[in-house]
């Protein structure tokens, strides 16, 4: 008699494989989450302080206002939420809200499902010497 060779899987070993890799994905899926949330974050704060170093050597080289302010689509908001992202321009009359005959510098945007970007205020201007006006710091959560 001529033996055949097995083909496939038996039951049990697909069963152990199927359990093998639930347990896996139990243990894997909540770490990605969260890294890819850290990596969102991480990639917020790095947008923001682009935009702050941005605005800061505009200012000095200018000699004029520069704001960066919470979106509210292509206004500044009053609020501290800054979920919608930032505009950053120039601002001449250091009125801290962006008007038609001011010139934008950059814009950004941010992922609105999973971060919250708030800070006690909805806009940062920057004198000419590129000190902040008012003199007071600005903190971000």
């Amino acid at each position: 008699m001529h033996g055949h060779a097995q083909r496939g899987f038996s039951a049990l070993e697909m069963l152990t494989t199927v359990t093998i890799a639930a347990i896996v994905l139990a243990i894997a899926v909540p770490n990605y989450r969260d890294l890819v949330t850290r990596t969102k974050v991480a990639g917020a704060s790095e947008e923001l302080q682009a935009a702050m170093g941005l605005a800061r050597a505009e200012a000095l080289k200018l000699k004029l206002p520069v704001t960066i302010c919470a979106r509210v689509g292509q206004t500044c908001g009053n609020e501290t939420s800054w979920n919608n992202g930032f505009l950053l321009f120039q601002d001449p009359n250091g009125n801290g809200q962006f008007d038609d005959d001011e010139i934008m510098l950059r814009t950004g945007a941010f992922d609105q499902a999973t971060l919250l970007i708030t800070s006690e205020a909805g806009s940062i201007s920057l004198l000419g010497n590129g000190r902040l006006a008012g003199g007071a710091q600005q903190v971000f959560d």
